[in-house]
């Protein structure tokens, strides 16, 4: 009887430290174990919260239960060694697995209480954006595919101003914050049927969509098949991707118009501008440049035609997407090297030019310039070695004479080089050339390879020293007319 009074006993106690255990991990939890799920709720976190809770009391109840058959067979195992023992080892197993499962968790606390918890800051969703119908609201989801999962509940995306705890909803730093919401037909994102730009206090009706997209417009450069800017009716199409880096070889559809995104600050930006040529690796035969354009954050530009498709741009083309260096805090472009140098030799020697701020102005954009009005200044080293008769063509940098051999770039700049040049083309304009030998200077992976150490005589090409020899280059010295320098916030990527 003594023997199955410490039994007895000892279920006690193992249960009671089952019920401190439960009412310790509700506590820590703030929700009971065995309470039900809150549907409501729609962060991750939450689920596993419950479910982690709801595995704990399970293994609870399983332990209780196993300690519950240990003691029945021990107290009908009518004096049997081998039941006995292996009622024992069952119990000890039990309560070893609670010690354990207990202890990681002390162990846990001890460490950092914040890993007994599995909590998520209430992360503002993006821009604000609900879900709103007969049901009230929800935060949206970004993409749904099949609309009809939420028929009847809400029927209207939102993006209201204040939230119900009359906190301010918009972006303060940005108020012409964006999306861009892409409506289709059918499900899985089937057959466009409208379009729209979604700010701050705006809302757009869910009805007749059964699939939509929703897509933050994050500065940079859109490209389209139509030319102003929006999808094609009744196609398949997604979104935009926004590029902010050069593309040597564009793979994708016909262009007819793209839309450059700037950045919320008026000052620093970001300024997003692009050259497209209609041959890969930034040379042409003929291209287009539509400047950034501090004024604006979003605006879209029709390109030019350029094949036999009518007004758009080819496949096969190349385009260096730049972005600008912006002002400084009094209003002055900033600066992003030392400028770049021209040469009248191979190899950053013979005769040169600096354009800089200080002789295109410090207020100047971007530096544009006819190359014969630069004028050439020659070193002493080089004075015996170059005849009165050179000197006299090449008195300055003018096109048909080979007087541009090479060219230093000393910083972040683009350098264009072109046959023509648009010499009325200002800050987001158009500057279409037809027919014009052009080149972007120092992105192109040919010149790379052409200045590698075994190909070239001359120091290694590389960003900070430019092209060591113009010759070598798709526009050679006797095409150099016109040239122009836009400084650039970051090396062209």
């Amino acid at each position: 009887m003594q023997k199955k009074n410490k039994i007895f006993l000892f279920l006690i106690i193992c249960f009671s430290f089952i019920l401190i255990a439960n009412n310790s991990f509700a506590w820590s939890f703030e929700v009971p174990i065995f309470g039900p799920i809150d549907i409501s709720q729609t962060d991750v976190p939450h689920y596993i919260e419950y479910f982690l809770k709801l595995a704990i009391g399970v293994a609870g109840v399983l332990a209780l239960i196993s300690l519950v058959i240990s003691g029945i067979q021990i107290m009908i195992s009518a004096g049997s060694a081998e039941r006995v023992s292996d009622a024992k080892n069952r119990a000890k197993s039990v309560f070893l697995g609670l010690l354990v499962l207990l202890g990681s968790y002390i162990f846990l606390g001890t460490i950092n209480p914040n890993l007994q918890q599995l909590k998520t800051e209430n992360l503002k969703q993006a821009g604000g954006i609900f879900l709103k119908g007969p049901a009230g609201t929800m935060p949206v989801l970004s993409s749904v595919d099949d609309t009809a999962t939420f028929a009847g509940k809400y029927d209207e995306i939102t993006w209201p101003t204040t939230l119900e705890d009359g906190s301010i909803n918009c972006d303060p730093d940005n108020e012409k914050d964006s999306y861009i919401v892409y409506f289709y037909q059918d499900k899985g994102f089937k057959k466009i049927i409208s379009w729209g730009e979604l700010e701050c206090e705006d809302f757009f009706d869910l009805s007749g969509a059964s699939s939509y997209i929703l897509q933050k417009q994050i500065p940079g450069v859109y490209f389209y098949r139509t030319t102003n800017c929006t999808p094609v009716a009744g196609s398949n199409e997604l979104p935009p991707l926004s590029y902010t880096s050069s593309i040597p070889q564009w793979n994708g559809d016909y262009i007819a118009s793209m839309r450059i995104i700037n950045g919320p600050d008026d000052k620093r930006g970001p300024f997003f501008g692009a050259i497209l040529f209609n041959d890969p690796d930034y040379k042409s035969t003929g291209f287009q440049h539509i400047k950034f354009n501090t004024n604006v954050i979003s605006e879209c530009y029709q390109i030019a035609a350029n094949s036999s498709r009518a007004n758009s741009w080819k496949p096969g083309t190349s385009m260096a997407i730049y972005k600008w260096t912006g002002y400084s805090d009094e209003g002055l472009p900033l600066s992003a090297g030392s400028g770049i140098t021209l040469y009248s030799y191979p190899g950053w020697s013979g005769g040169f030019y600096n354009i800089d701020s200080t002789n295109v102005g410090q207020n100047d954009l971007f530096w544009q310039r006819e190359l014969a009005t630069l004028p050439i200044t020659y070193s002493p080293s080089y004075e015996s070695q170059i005849s009165e008769n050179e000197k006299k063509l090449c008195d300055t940098f003018r096109a048909g004479y080979g007087c541009l051999q090479s060219i230093e770039i000393k910083g972040n700049y683009l350098v264009l080089l072109s046959m023509y040049g648009p010499p009325n083309c200002t800050e987001g304009e158009y500057c279409s050339i037809g027919n014009s030998p052009a080149q972007v200077f120092p992105i192109s992976q040919r010149i790379i390879s052409a200045y590698s150490p075994e190909n070239t005589p001359y120091q290694e090409y590389s960003r900070v020293k430019g092209t060591p020899e113009l010759e070598k280059d798709f526009i050679t010295p006797y095409y150099s007319y016109w040239i122009e320098v836009i400084p650039l916030a970051e090396p062209l990527q």
